[in-house]
């Protein structure tokens, strides 16, 4: 069944970065690394049919570290917001 009543946001971070800080984008040179994280699986949900207006992005920067190696900190999260009745 494919559920058209979950509302969610999608969160991205990176990691190791001073006072919670984004990162540089490589390819734009702008320092929103984290955001760009974000939209990337937005656009990729939204290309792959779920709804635009269900689903919000943004970057949360350096704020949510998981601690340990770099590699372990590059992450989105997909956040509920709210499930329509």
């Amino acid at each position: 069944m494919r559920r058209t009543d979950i509302f969610f946001t999608i969160n991205g971070h990176v990691c190791c970065t001073f006072n919670g800080k984004d990162s540089r984008d490589k390819e734009t040179g702008k320092v929103n690394l984290s955001v760009v994280r974000a939209k990337f699986i937005r656009d990729y949900l939204v290309k792959a049919g779920v709804d635009a207006n269900r689903v919000r992005y943004q970057g949360l920067a350096g704020q949510y570290n998981l601690g340990g190696a770099d590699k372990e900190d590059r992450r989105v999260e997909l956040e509920v917001r709210y499930i329509s009745k």
